[in-house]
């Protein structure tokens, strides 16, 4: 192979063409859905720091009936939150990885939610419905899986 190939001859050849650039009015359009799926995503993960700072707090001042459970759920909590910013950012920056565990953790929310409606807690599961069922809603728009398709590059993966 001659060195002065470019990168998409060589792609053209083997039958890998790589998708269009994005016009400036699709970039335009679906950048404000992808900046909106990214902040449920981080308000999601604040959430989740909030509540695992809440069962610290209930540690600290002794009101905790099991201290090791409240920790190891605070705990989870605090991982869970990395992973939805983890997942965030790689939104924010078009890797399509990120859609499925983001979704995953949208129908949990809503499941959860739907379970808890009926009980005493209905107006928070209620909330937490209406949060799921926006991040699951935007995260399946055609611009935002447009956006996050990628080039199919192994940096996408």
């Amino acid at each position: 192979m001659c060195s002065s190939h470019s990168r998409d001859d060589t792609a053209a050849r083997v039958g890998v063409v790589p998708p269009p650039a994005p016009s400036s009015a699709l970039s335009r359009r679906r950048r404000p859905l992808v900046v909106a799926v990214c902040a449920v995503v981080v308000f999601e993960a604040a959430l989740l720091v909030g509540v695992a700072g809440g069962y610290l707090v209930s540690i600290a001042r002794g009101s905790s009936e099991a201290p090791g459970t409240a920790a190891g759920i605070a705990a989870f909590g605090v991982v869970l939150a990395a992973a939805l910013l983890c997942c965030a950012l790689a939104l924010w920056r078009g890797r399509r990885w990120a859609r499925g565990p983001v979704f995953t953790w949208q129908a949990l929310q809503g499941a959860t939610a739907v379970s808890l409606l009926s009980g005493e807690q209905w107006p928070t599961a209620l909330a937490v419905l209406i949060v799921a069922l926006t991040g699951a809603v935007l995260l399946l728009l055609p611009p935002v899986v447009t956006a996050t398709t990628g080039s199919g590059s192994a940096e996408d993966l």
